[in-house]
This record gives structure tokens, sequence and C-alpha cells, in this order.
């Protein structure tokens, strides 16, 4: 095909900013407003892309079946969080675009609907919910149109009546209930997170109408999560995502002022109270995590901690404290293991767990999977073949059981295998395959890699039909049904194996994690399963900026590749207020040392005029907040601009924001948008996978 139309981008080769002695252009920076003159060319690009998706004859089949793999494999429900003998958790609502609230009694199946964002005005979704100890109220965040700044409402369980208090900026909210259910701590903001991110810690008192006063420490982070003792004693504050620290606490029943708990100590940590004692699994002195009891009237003296579970080869990721036992979520080669310790002899018991797969949902070391109701412990589990479905572990009777019988999809078909090989400089990494048990693999085939590498989280395995929940992994059904080959590698900026895998893919070591992923290319590949002009890359968020990367980096190593909300600037994308706390994560432009290293992969300042780059499709969110969308517009404009090759460079603008809080049509669409891009430059036909396998 020739060179497609793109709409007329004006260049402005002027703007130069220079920063400890680098010259950095920036052309597009007119692009970064919201102008009428942005949107009409922002319109502009929109029709060029459905334009181009359109011709493609296979687009609707397509659409039709990301949504039937997505609806197939999402029927259940979440973990539910228990209050009283109540058990609230969401899920889906027939014919509802958005999940809801159910409540029920904890031994019953019989549920009602509490709170509805279906019924809350277009754009309404429901973030996060807290119950009270007795289940008699829970607090609720609500946000509008993906933008995830929420207001914490309250409702009665029992009435529905939605209590008047409406608290504000109370986006990714942790909320500590009091044991009497008189009121609670929360993590809010001063304002919204594009004026100002920090989040403060605050009290509320049911009833009480006052302005809100937050508490005078001051943590300067955007995520901090209170946690009191089961008795209501101590109050502790967890401060970071990425890098969580069970930081501070102070002694409520004495009114005692604000105490270090493992704050200043190296490596990260979360915990629970056990009486006078914290719990705290900590990568301090264990780089795959150990737990350490911690007096609380001696935490700053390390010789009267006692190490409960040592360092192994297995990577501790969460615990939850159950009748003097613990309920162990480790990671062991890249997938899941269950393990139950007993506190007064050290005795273990491990869990088998269905298939090679995940306990965690992607998240911080801090967001525990486990939900406790007596002596059992809850938690969802999912394969690349298998949906989340929520299990329950029996500690008494030893027995582990999916909490529900719905069948779920047979994908029996497919084969799942784990391969490692070498990255550029010898480290060891891991990929996972899945695809058609009746491919040769002799042969190449049209090829999906996949990857995250990034912020100590996990996002795979996950299961191949995608989430409801905007999960890392993505509908991909599809594709492995019509002959491809999913490939997802376990790249170095993740916490798969540890501290130091996620040490060595940040800040000034970040090229590891690209090149990990040219690696993983390059040994499809050399195995023959693939071939350059039949391989795919994709990625979102983090993995977003990993995709634009390869496409700038390695234009000669794909056919076609999607970024999905994308971080592409890495001079400029830190001055909005919510970004100034991704320097942890990729280093400081304004630091003389660290500003060279984000200029050698910053994608904008890495495309280079005359070369031939792959197809390319770039998706954002219009109400990001943690990848603004003017990042995608800048690095369409470049490589549009730049490229000598025939294939498109696409950018689309999607409804929503990063992910969360998005309406089932909006999912399918995102999803269906990636993969019909990528089946249309492999060449790929759907199949009805009921009918024509």
């Amino acid at each position: 095909m020739s060179r497609l139309p793109y709409p007329l981008t004006r260049r402005d080769d002027d703007v130069v900013q220079v920063l400890h002695g680098h010259e950095v252009r920036d052309p597009y920076r007119w692009l970064e407003a919201d102008s009428p003159e942005v949107k009409a060319w922002e319109a502009a690009q929109n029709a060029l892309a459905e334009a181009v998706l359109g011709i493609w004859p296979e687009r609707d089949r397509l659409y039709r079946a990301v949504r039937d793999a997505l609806l197939r494999g999402n029927v259940g429900s979440a973990v539910p969080s228990f209050g009283g003998n109540l058990a609230f958790r969401l899920g889906p609502k027939p014919g509802g675009q958005y999940p809801v609230l159910w409540v029920s009694e904890a031994d019953s199946r019989a549920q009602w609907v509490l709170v509805d964002p279906n019924q809350m005005g277009e754009g309404a979704a429901l973030d996060w919910f807290y119950p009270s100890p007795n289940g008699e109220y829970v607090a609720y965040g609500v946000s509008h149109q993906g933008d995830e700044q929420s207001v914490l409402h309250i409702a009665e369980t029992r009435t529905g009546r939605v209590l008047p208090e409406r608290l504000f900026h109370t986006s990714f909210a942790r909320l500590a209930w009091l044991p009497d259910c008189s009121g609670f701590y929360y993590s809010g903001g001063m304002a919204s997170d594009l004026e100002d991110a920090e989040k403060r810690l605050f009290f509320h008192r049911l009833g009480e109408v006052t302005a809100r006063r937050p508490e005078p420490i001051r943590f300067h982070d955007p995520y901090i999560s209170p946690q009191l003792s089961p008795d209501g004693r101590y109050l502790m504050v967890n401060v970071g995502w990425e890098r969580p620290c069970a930081a501070y606490y102070k002694d409520l029943a004495t009114g005692g002022s604000w105490r270090p708990l493992l704050r200043g100590k190296p490596g990260e940590s979360y915990g629970a109270f056990d009486g006078d004692r914290f719990l705290a699994l900590t990568t301090y002195g264990a780089p795959r995590g150990r737990i350490v009891a911690v007096p609380l009237a001696t935490a700053q003296d390390e010789s009267t901690w006692e190490e409960i579970v040592p360092e192994s080869e297995a990577v501790l990721r969460h615990f939850a404290l159950v009748n003097g036992r613990l309920a162990i979520s480790e990671l062991w080669n890249a997938h899941s293991r269950l393990r139950i310790r007993w506190l007064t002899d050290g005795s273990e018991r491990t869990v088998p767990l269905p298939g090679m797969g995940l306990i965690e949902a992607a998240g911080a070391l801090d967001c525990c999977p486990f939900s406790v109701c007596g002596q059992t412990i809850y938690f969802e589990y999912t394969t690349f073949t298998t949906p989340p479905r929520v299990y329950r572990y029996d500690l008494a009777a030893d027995s582990l059981e999916p909490e529900s019988t719905d069948a779920a999809p047979d994908l029996s078909h497919l084969r799942v295998q784990q391969l490692f090989y070498p990255s550029r400089d010898g480290a060891r990494v891991s990929m996972y395959l899945v695809h058609r048990a009746d491919l040769d693999l002799s042969q190449p085939h049209p090829t999906l890699l996949h990857g995250y590498g990034g912020w100590n989280i996990i996002a795979a395995p996950g299961y191949v039909g995608g989430t409801l929940g905007g999960a890392y992994v993505r509908c991909v059904l599809p594709f492995i049904e019509a002959g491809g080959i999913y490939a997802y590698a376990n790249l170095r900026g993740g916490c798969e194996y540890g501290r130091d895998w996620w040490q060595a893919g940040r800040r000034e070591t970040k090229q590891n994690t690209f090149d990990d992923l040219y690696a993983a290319a390059e040994h499809l590949i050399r195995l023959g399963v693939t071939a350059p002009d039949r391989l795919a890359v994709r990625g979102a968020s983090n993995g977003g900026l990993l995709a634009a990367v390869a496409v700038t980096q390695r234009p000669d190593l794909f056919r076609a590749a999607v970024c999905e909300v994308p971080l592409t600037d890495m001079v400029r994308a830190f001055n909005a207020p919510y970004l100034a706390y991704y320097t942890e994560e990729y280093g400081d432009p304004q630091d003389p040392a660290l500003l060279p290293v984000l200029l050698a992969y910053s994608p904008v300042h890495n495309v280079r005029e005359g070369l031939r780059y792959p197809a390319t499709l770039i998706l954002c969110g219009s109400s990001d907040i943690r990848c603004q969308p003017w990042n995608g517009r800048k690095l369409a404009a470049l490589l549009q601009q730049a490229t000598s090759s025939e294939e498109p460079v696409l950018f689309k603008v999607l409804y929503g924001g990063h992910g969360p809080g998005l309406p089932l049509d909006a999912i399918v669409e995102r999803h269906a948008a990636a993969l019909a891009f990528i089946m249309q430059q492999l060449g790929m036909t759907v199949l009805d996978a009921a009918h024509e396998r």
C-alpha cells in the first residue's frame, strides 16, 4: 500500500530546551495542550485510524469474538470482603456496563445490590469499597469517565440509604475503620491529582459535616495506607506504592505521638499487627523477602526483632495472619505457590494450586490478595487458560475448592509452556508461550510478544480471554484461536525473581528491560516459531513505554506494534503533579546523571528521519491522569513524519482514562482495537472458536 495521507501536523523546530548541557528538541510541544487546534488534529487522527482499521473485513467478527471471550470468562464475582456476618463483593450485573457492589449473608447465596454505578449517571464507576467491621456501613469511592478522581460516600448496608457526607479527593484511597464502627481513618488529598497528588491522613467520624482536617504528619507521597490493629489501639501508616514501607505508628490508647516503625530501613515492607508486635514482610536484608516480628516498643532496635520466615529461593509477596498461622503467597519461576506456616513451631504445609497461575492481581506489595472469614481464606486465582476464580481454603480441614461451580470456558486445546533464554548481558529470563496444541512449532507463525517489566509488580500469568477489571494481560484468545502464538516475557523491572530483578530494570538499569524484550524476540526467531515479518509487540502503561521504545530502538525486529496508554517523553512527562513521583521508578530528568539515561531511550527523542518503522498503533485514554494522551500525540506525529515505510502509523484516543473505571463497551473497544490492528497487519483471519477449530 502507498504511504497514508497523514493529517497535516505543524512542526516547530525552534523549540529547544537545554538541560545540563544537552540540547533537547521538542518540535511538537504544542500537542501537549488541549487547544482547539490540537482537538482538530486529534479528530483527524481518529478518523484516519478508523478508516484503516475499518477496511479489514474481519474487524466486526473480531469485535464479537473479543466481547464473547470477555463475557464467557468473567461470570464470577471478586474476592469478598467481610463485615459482621455479611460478605461484600464486586460483580457483574446482567445488562449493566459497570460492576456493582453485591451484599450477601456470609452463609447464604441470596444477595442484593447495595451500590449500582449504572444508576448514577453516565460514566460513573465504583473504584473501591471498605465495609465496617460489623457490616452496618460501607464506605466506597465513585469517579467518572475513568478519571480515577474518587469521591467517598457512605451507605447503610441494610437500608441502602446513602449518608450525606461527601469526602472529595480520595483517589486510590485506603481506609481503616475503628473497631466500634464510629468512624475511620483514610487517605485523601487536599486537591485533585491534577493539582496536587500528595495524600494526607484524615479521620472521619460518622455524621460529621465539618471541613476536613488532616493529621499534622506529612508523608509527601501520592499513596498512603492507614492500618489499625484489631483492637484499635495502634495506628500504622504504609507509605508508597512501588516501594511500600510500614513507616510510622502511634499508640492511640495513650495518645502518643507518631514513631518510626520501619521508616529509614532499606527495602520494602508491609504486614499485620499481632498484639504488641508487628509482623513485617520485608526485603530489608533479604531481596526475595522474609517475615520478621518487630516489637513496637523497640522497633528501631533490630536486635529485638525475631525472624519468623527466613528468605528462601521463592519470592515472598503476601501473607495473612489467621489464628496463629500465616497464609503465604510466593512466586516460584514467575507463578504462585501457597503455603501455610504455624507461628508456634514453624511447621509448614504446602497447598497445591490448580495449575501454573497467579494468586495476586497486578498490584503493589501491600495489596494483600487474601480475605479472611473465621478460618477460611479467600483469594482469586487464574492461569493462562482458566479465568479468574475465587477459591476458599479451609485451614482446619486443609481443603481448597472454588467458591463457584460455574463452568469455565474449555481451553483444553491450548498448550502453555515456559521457556528460559539469555538476555544481552547473559541474565536468564523466563517467557511463557500459549498456543493451540495442533500448531507445528517447527514453522514460523504469527506471534504476539507482550511485556511489562516495571514498578516491582508481576502481570502474568493471566487469563488469555482477558478480564473486565483491566489487568495487564489483555484479551488475546481470538489471536491464539486463529493460529497465533502468544508470548509473555518476564522482563527485569518486575518482581518475578525478587527485589534484585526489579532493581535491575529501573532508573540507571532500565535498558535491561528493553534488552530482555529484544532477546525474547530473537530467541523466538532463532527457534523458528516466528520471523520478524510475523512478529508483533504490545504493551500497556509501563508496557506501552516498552513497546514505544521497541519501535524506536529496534524497528527491524517487529512487523507491528501497539502502544497502549504509554509514556513517550521521558523529559517532560513528569511535570504534571501526579506524574512527579514517577521519577522514583524512572529517574529525574533534572538530575544531571540520569538525564542521559532517560534521553537514551525516551521514544520521542529517538525517532530518526528515514528509518522504516513498523506498523504502529498508539492508543490513549481521553481522561488518563497517569499517562496523559499528549505523550501519544507527540510520538505519532514524529513517526508519521520520519518513517520511510508505507506501513501505517496510527493514533487513536479512546473513551476513559488509564484503564480502571471503564464500562464494558469501552473495555471491548480497547481490547479489540489493539488486536484488530495486530491481526490485520499479520494477515490473520478470525476463527469461530466453537465451530472452526
